[in-house]
Parts: C-alpha cells; structure tokens; sequence
C-alpha cells in the first residue's frame, strides 16, 4: 500500500499541466472516491473530490454518465509529514503500524499518536500541534485525526508548544527568638520571623540568613545557621528556634558587723541554671556569687552578744544585685526606779562623775554600767537601796 513512481500527467488546451498521484491500494485515497487505472499491468488509484477549487484538485474532471456530479482527479491524496522539533523537547510521533519520520505520507483519517518529552531537566514539555492544531490528550498519548483540510494542504507540519520552566513551591519556616532574611533567585526580601512560600522555577537559588533576637533579661540567643540551596524539586526550610542560653548575673552579700547571716539560694523552676557553690553556714564574711536569672535568695541574722539580729530579708535577682543587709540593733534593758518618800533614788550612768543622772525609769544597753544612791530629804535618813 503505497504511491507509486509514476504519476497521471494531463496538459489543458490553455497549456496548463500537471501530474496526479497513483497509488496502489484504495486505502491510500482514504475519504475520497477513486477511479481505477491500470499502469504496467497493474491496477491503481487516483483520486476523485468534489470541490473542483481544492488545493489538491486537477485539471482534470470526469463526470459520471446521467449524473450531474462533477469530480477532479485530485494531484495527491495523502501529506507529507513534517516533523519540527523544538527546543528543550523531543516529539515523537506513531501511528497504529509503526513510528512515522519527516517524509511520511499518509492519508485522510489516519489517528496520529504524539508524544512530547523533556530533553532538558528542569523543563515541562509542550503540546503537540499538526498544521497549528492542537493534539487532543488522552491515556497519556496525544491523539490527532488528519482532516480533508491536512490533505488539500499536503503537508503535515508536526510541531509543539513551547516547553515550559517546571515550578515548584519553596517554603520557610516559622522562626522562634529570632528573624530570617531569605534571598530567591537573587532577589532579597523582607526579613520575617512567620512562614513564607513561593512557587519558583526548577534551578533557582535560594539562601536564608538567620538573626538573633536582641536578649531579654533571661536568655541571650544565637541564630541559626544559615542554609542555602537549588530548588531541583518541592523544598521546604523547616522551622528553627534559635538557641536559648540563660543568663547569669552577679549577686553581691556584702559582710556584716555585729551579727552572723546565713544565705540561701534556690532556682527558678521555670529557669533552672546550676547554683554555685556557696557558704550555707552562718558567716560574717562577704559573698560574691554568679547565679542563674530568676534565682531567690533568703537571709537569716544571729547576732552577736548583746545585739539583736536584723530582721530575715529575701528577693530575687533579675540582674546585678547588691544584698543591703537588715544591721543589727544594739539590745537593751529597761530600768525602772521607784521612789519613796523623803528621799530620792539617783542611778548614774555609766558613773556618777560625769554620767547621766536617772531619777526615773529609763532604758540603756544591755552591759551598761551604773553607779547608785539613795540622797535623804533634809532632816531624814536614807532608806536601804534594794537592786532586783
């Protein structure tokens, strides 16, 4: 089933000639009607349209005897096929019996199974497209049906759309304690700390740089590190939290007079940190301590003799803290004179030359020394002086 090498020439009167095209099966005149030849011997086909303006009409005409219907033997019944490749793809071309080569003829109604594939990584094939049409996609294959349109043509141009970027989407985390920067395809935008996406083209290439957030009372941070990368396929940055270092600060006890402190130290439960070692026992010596935020101290007084201790303090420190102890008080005694009649009682502190004269009750520190007597009104003598 094919055209054969020899043609049907006809000339006009007008002098106008041609060739028409002989072919060996009627199935290589498919969709039209034939008229039966015989050339060597053999038999073979031209074939016969009815639209005498047709691309591939002659200049022939027969018309059937009692029949108004007028035909033209047609200059070919078949295209040729034309295979144009483009860019980043390879199109490939079948039909039922076998793959079909630029050159090809072949007829009305032949099923044209088109495949487009990417020669380039990276790209999306195309469409395919016959004569400007597009191929209608089905179970994978792209299928076309030539039409009378192809044939009065005579030619097949086999062609595809042109081959498109593959996208794909590259995502970045949420960040915790700290901001990124991410740079896409050259382009840098807006430093955030939320997730973002964009949908970019196969080979682009992206970075993200990580920023601290500045510290707090608690925490010092540390970004981090940075990534960088091609996108060959979906991509996605996951969520980073930059690393949380707990801050230590200096607490100061400075030493006591007259009394003893005892310090306790106890950390925040929501913080946690490591206590230095430290004097858990009565001291009067000053301290100087590193010690995790958040951290709570307790102080307790004993004071020494004839002293009373200050009063418990307690905080907690947030920074640098300076302990201002509570001081001790100097203890002290109640004295209490009674007089009587007919003469005074006087108590000199701490001695009669020079001292503090006390004819009533009054309070002095405790180990205070004291003189005493008893001065009898004139006429009167003195009473006993009794001390409890």
């Amino acid at each position: 089933m094919s055209k054969i090498t020899k043609s049907l020439h006809y000339q006009k009167t007008n002098g106008t000639s041609g060739t028409c095209a002989l072919y060996t099966s009627k199935a290589d005149c498919a969709g039209y009607s034939t008229i039966n030849l015989e050339v060597d011997g053999a038999n073979v086909y031209a074939g016969l349209g009815t639209s005498l303006t047709a691309n591939n009409a002659s200049g022939i005409r027969i018309q059937k005897t009692g029949s108004d219907t007028k035909y033209a033997i047609l200059k070919w019944t078949q295209a040729a096929v034309n295979i144009n490749q483009v860019d980043n793809q390879a199109i490939k071309v079948n039909i039922n019996s076998g793959t079909v080569a630029s050159g090809t003829l072949l007829p009305m109604g032949t099923m044209l199974i088109m495949h487009t594939v990417s020669t380039t990584t990276g790209y999306n094939p195309g469409i395919p497209t016959v004569n400007g049409n597009k191929a209608v996609s089905q179970g994978g294959s792209f299928l076309y049906e030539i039409t009378q349109a192809d044939i009065e043509k005579g030619s097949l141009t086999i062609s595809a759309t042109a081959a498109t970027k593959q996208t794909f989407t590259l995502s970045f985390g949420a960040t915790t304690n700290q901001t990124y920067t991410a740079t896409v395809g050259g382009t840098a935008k807006a430093a955030t700390a939320s997730a973002t996406s964009y949908t970019v083209n196969y080979g682009t290439k992206y970075s993200v740089a990580y920023t601290a957030n500045n510290a707090t009372a608690a925490y010092t941070y540390t970004a981090s590190s940075a990534v960088s990368g091609t996108v060959t396929n979906t991509t996605s940055i996951p969520a980073k939290t930059a690393s949380a270092s707990l801050r230590y600060y200096t607490l100061t006890v400075p030493a006591t007079t007259n009394q003893s402190y005892t310090l306790k130290l106890t950390t925040n439960s929501s913080y946690g940190g490591t206590l230095p070692a430290y004097t858990t026992t009565a001291t009067k010596n000053a301290q100087t301590l590193s010690v995790p935020y958040g951290t709570t101290y307790s102080i307790t007084y004993t004071a020494d003799s004839g002293y009373n201790p200050g009063a418990a303090k307690s905080g907690t420190v947030n920074g640098a803290t300076t302990v201002s102890h509570n001081a001790a008080t100097v203890a002290t005694a109640t004295v209490t004179i009674i007089q009587s009649a007919n003469q005074t009682i006087h108590v000199y502190t701490p001695q009669k030359s020079g001292g503090t004269d006390h004819t009533s009750t009054f309070t002095c520190p405790i180990g205070t020394t004291y003189e005493a007597e008893v001065v009898a009104d004139s006429g009167y003598l003195p009473g006993d002086l009794s001390v409890k």
